[in-house]
């Protein structure tokens, strides 16, 4: 749930589930599948949150409490139409999906779970940005911030082209700010830094939990169809 792509995955098939849901309808079964996905999921999002705000390692305790207020569970069709398999997701949601409590705290999340370069001192990978492209980078994100939801509004055939259009302007529109961007980038490949290890908390959690889950998962389906299907009677 964050952009780090610190993540694990995992798939649901039963043929029981399976041929309880097609005897319900289509938008029956979705929601059936969303509350019991989120009812499994949520013991592993206390889990999370219990680790996350009791955890030790050097720093500010705000940023524990923003992880822990920030752990989300996320449960959404995966594709369009009534028939759409679902996807639950549990994790740390950066931006304001994380809440007002995180106040954005938690993006620290990702450097205490899968660790970090630190550079030395002085690299180019941590040199700062000309003038100029401090002044062009301001332009590239406003170009985005006002090109950007008329895109993400575009149907879903049309959305992927429109966001790559809005980013290709605002590039065309900061060529310093990009360069010395790439530049930056280009340093921390070949710099030489040193590995922090992170901790892998929330992997350790996940790993453990997973097997339970899927049982739960699959009771929930279960007697959730039985209750939609004594309702219709």
């Amino acid at each position: 749930m964050t952009a780090t792509k610190v993540t694990m995955k995992t798939q649901f098939r039963d043929g029981n589930v399976r041929a309880a849901l097609a005897r319900l309808g289509p938008k029956v079964a979705q929601n059936v599948m969303k509350r019991s996905m989120r009812k499994a999921l949520d013991p592993v999002r206390v889990a999370l949150r219990q680790t996350w705000v009791a955890a030790g390692y050097k720093g500010k305790p705000l940023h524990r409490r923003a992880i822990d207020k920030a752990t989300r569970i996320d449960v959404r069709r995966a594709g369009g139409g009534v028939h759409a398999g679902i996807t639950g997701r549990v994790g740390v949601m950066y931006g304001k999906g994380g809440g007002t409590g995180a106040g954005g705290r938690q993006k620290i999340w990702h450097l205490l779970e899968a660790g970090f370069r630190h550079y030395a001192k002085g690299s180019k990978a941590y040199a700062n940005f000309s003038k100029d492209a401090k002044a062009e980078q301001g332009n590239y994100k406003a170009i985005i911030a006002a090109k950007r939801p008329a895109a993400l509004a575009a149907p879903k055939a049309e959305r992927a082209g429109k966001l790559r259009a809005v980013f290709a302007a605002a590039r065309d529109a900061a060529p310093t700010f990009v360069a010395e961007r790439s530049g930056r980038t280009k340093a921390r490949k070949s710099a030489t830094a040193k590995q922090i290890a992170g901790a892998w908390r929330s992997r350790a959690i996940a790993s453990r939990m997973i097997p339970d889950v899927t049982h739960k998962l699959r009771d929930y389906i279960l007697q959730a169809c039985k209750e939609a299907l004594r309702a219709g009677k």
